[in-house]
């Protein structure tokens, strides 16, 4: 009986459960309905399409070198005994200046002697042929209208002449051994590094100094290929004057960015085969010349290099961010997306200049293309 009661009951708070359950979900409140939002058009900046004409540069970098550098190097043996004041590290000197010069009294000792087997020599050679004269007329008068060589004493003459000029070229060395005991700069220019002092002794072939050409200085510049078609340029051509492109160079020196002019003298005909770069060449006249240049341009300074190019009529200026897939550009048209065409013919700080199915006055997204696309309707800021 008591098992039959609470069966019941357990069948009684089932359906209680249901029907709350069922009442909990007929009577639940309602959502209230919105009426649907209507999409917002993004809203995009645009720039009207202005052809000009635009001249390109070209940045690159590059160390600055002397035009020529050499060693400096003794021709004959001897003790320095004296030597220019400026003959330091990276002192001036003028073409001509006596940098060292050498002991020359074996020199002088020896071209003494030499001029003294000149005039032996040349007696010698006078006797041979006042004999000569005397035997030809000895033969004449004896009738005979010819002799010969032997008797004419020519070998005789012919060696004394040998003689002569051996001893001539003897005295010529001699002379030039006294010059070369003289170290002359052969160019106005600079001391580099010097190996050698007042009273070292030197040999013939010592290295006495690294000199360098201070009336110019040149940079050899890496270029890219689309660089090299930005500027215009043949490869392997040495340019005139008038054919020269103008170079800006700068660097940060003594706190202070500084620029100084060059000129583009000649490109190489070579690749780097490390790079695949090619070179051109740039001349600076005077680096240290401060009535031609604000400030010297020393010589192994790094430097940024804007090479002036080529001049480009009808191209339109872009930011770099307005192209998609470098050929193509947004335009709007009718407040809805258009697509163009475009090709690249260069760019100048951060702009890229274009040609392309662009009208003048055609308004050019500048804004991220990556959030647009074709025939999308958008706004247009002010």
């Amino acid at each position: 009986m008591n098992r039959h009661a609470g069966s019941v009951n357990v069948i009684i708070i089932l359906l209680v459960g249901a029907l709350i359950a069922a009442a909990l979900y007929w009577f639940r409140p309602q959502p209230k309905t919105r009426p649907p939002v209507a999409a917002v058009p993004p809203s995009v900046s645009v720039m009207a399409a202005s052809p000009q004409t635009k001249t390109l540069y070209v940045n690159t970098q590059g160390a600055v070198e002397p035009r020529r550098a050499i060693k400096l190097v003794a021709e004959v043996s001897g003790r320095v005994i004296s030597a220019h004041p400026r003959f330091i590290d990276e002192g001036e000197f003028v073409k001509e200046d006596t940098l060292i010069a050498l002991d020359d009294r074996d020199y002088q000792y020896r071209l003494v002697e030499a001029e003294a087997q000149v005039a032996v020599a040349a007696r010698e050679l006078a006797l041979e042929k006042g004999q000569a004269r005397q035997a030809k007329r000895e033969w004449r008068d004896l009738g005979n209208k010819e002799a010969n060589a032997l008797s004419l004493r020519a070998p005789q003459v012919n060696a004394a002449q040998s003689q002569l000029a051996s001893a001539q070229a003897q005295r010529n060395l001699a002379r030039l051994s006294v010059q070369r005991a003289t170290i002359n700069a052969p160019f106005t220019g600079r001391v580099d590094t010097r190996y050698v002092d007042v009273g070292q002794y030197v040999t013939a072939g010592t290295t006495v100094a690294d000199i360098y050409e201070s009336d110019s200085a040149e940079l050899k510049l890496p270029l890219s290929d689309q660089q090299l078609a930005f500027l215009g340029l043949p490869l392997g051509t040495i340019f005139e004057e008038g054919e020269q492109r103008s170079i800006t160079l700068s660097a940060n020196l003594a706190g202070e960015k500084r620029e100084w002019q060059a000129r583009l003298i000649r490109t190489e005909s070579t690749v780097d085969a490390t790079t695949r770069f090619y070179t051109a060449v740039a001349k600076v006249n005077a680096p240290f010349d401060l009535n031609v240049h604000a400030y010297p341009l020393v010589m192994g300074l790094f430097v940024d290099a804007v090479i002036e190019g080529i001049t480009l009529d009808a191209v339109i200026a872009l930011p770099e961010k307005s192209l998609i897939k470098n050929q193509w550009v947004y335009v709007v048209e009718n407040d809805r997306i258009q697509q163009r065409m475009v090709q690249i013919m260069g760019s100048e700080k951060g702009m890229v200049l274009v040609r392309g199915d662009l009208a003048v006055g055609e308004r050019i997204v500048i804004s991220d293309p990556r959030v647009l696309q074709p025939d999308m309707q958008v706004n247009v800021l002010p």
